[in-house]
């Protein structure tokens, strides 16, 4: 019988499958007692007794008559007159997930596993190797990362020591030079740039908080402007740029020039004396004193300056910061005149009155 099969399987039988063409023995280490499809020199090193062969060799085999008769990846081959016999057949191994011989094709698969090996499973564990390795890796949104490998084969947590922040979307209080503010961490772990958290209308300035650059003297228009003219009032945001006050004389006016822009200035009422303010286009005679021309100069003739000023605008100053808003846009270029005399009725005496140009 023996005999016989050698002959038959020596010209029949051709493997096309994965590998060698030869299986492993994957039941122990005794070179005596191996499963079928393990290579063989002889019937007693094969635990079914029958060592056959098989291509350019020899494999341990056993009669079958259905598929669940072969193990160890043998399939149940029909040789015709010598019945069927469990040899390796066309097999192709399936190696995903596994980490030793136990593909279900003889043990073809190489160590493929990323991590640990589940004892004789051969199953993949989830994990990593070698104890030590960096791989990069991606967390809390779009923040890029590495992690370790640890000594259990479980990967460290992604973190990098640029990131700033882990939680983005998320904010907090931070010091706006001075103010209390709000940053928020974005997408790649990064920070904003602290914003003041100032009320409507106010602005951050350094060293000294949220302050109203509208009406703010020291920060007038922004911050660290001081106006310092009049009573140190800002007016919308605009420092006075000059002042003048009816003291001993009934009038008393400065001049100034009407820049190209802005073209719009505040004759502003810096007390409440009751006396007139004005913006006018001339003023009166050159004074005895200096031998400037002023609105004083009518007075020391005996006159008037009400009957003779050429007035653009006019503002009773009833209210200490009253302001009456002024277009020049008409007047670009040109030397004007503004100040203050009493009332023509009487009154009004020691009037402060300022201009102050728009931002």
């Amino acid at each position: 019988m023996r005999r016989v099969m050698t002959v038959t399987l020596a010209v029949s039988v051709v493997w096309a499958g994965c590998g060698s063409g030869v299986i492993r023995s994957q039941s122990n280490d005794n070179d005596y007692d191996r499963d079928m499809g393990a290579p063989c020199t002889d019937d007693s090193e094969c635990r079914s007794g029958e060592c056959m062969p098989y291509g350019d060799g020899q494999v341990c085999s056993a009669p079958c008559t259905a598929p669940e008769d072969c193990t160890n990846g043998t399939v149940c081959e029909d040789l015709g007159a010598v019945g069927q016999w469990c040899l390796p057949g066309d097999c192709t191994p399936d190696c995903e997930g596994r980490c030793c011989g136990d593909d279900g094709c003889g043990g073809q698969c190489p160590d493929l596993c990323p991590g640990a090996c589940d004892g004789d499973s051969c199953t993949c564990l989830a994990g990593c190797s070698p104890e030590g390795a960096i791989q990069p890796c991606t967390a809390h949104g779009i923040c890029s990362g590495t992690q370790t490998c640890l000594a259990d084969t479980t990967w460290s947590v992604c973190e990098s020591a640029a990131w700033e922040c882990t939680s983005p979307g998320t904010g907090e209080s931070c010091d706006a030079a001075g103010c209390v503010g709000t940053r928020t961490c974005q997408a790649d772990c990064s920070w904003s740039a602290c914003e003041a958290a100032c009320p409507a209308g106010e602005a951050c300035c350094p060293g000294e908080g949220c302050v109203d650059l509208v009406s703010d003297a020291g920060n007038c228009g922004e911050c660290g402007r001081i106006c310092d003219q009049g009573t140190l009032t800002c007016y919308d945001g605009a420092c006075p740029e000059g002042c003048a006050r009816n003291g001993s004389e009934i009038c008393d006016d400065e001049g100034f020039q009407v820049p190209a822009a802005p073209v719009q200035v505040y004759l502003v009422c810096d007390n409440d004396n009751g006396g007139v303010a004005y913006i006018s286009t001339n003023t009166g005679p050159p004074c005895i004193a200096d031998n400037v021309p002023r609105c004083q100069g009518w007075e020391e003739q005996g006159l008037d300056a009400w009957d003779y000023l050429d007035y653009i605008a006019t503002m009773d100053c009833n209210t200490a910061g009253q302001t009456l808003l002024v277009d020049l846009s008409a007047y670009v270029g040109q030397h004007l005149h503004f100040g203050s005399h009493d009332q023509p009725a009487g009154g009004g005496h020691m009037t402060m009155v300022c201009i102050a140009f728009t931002p």
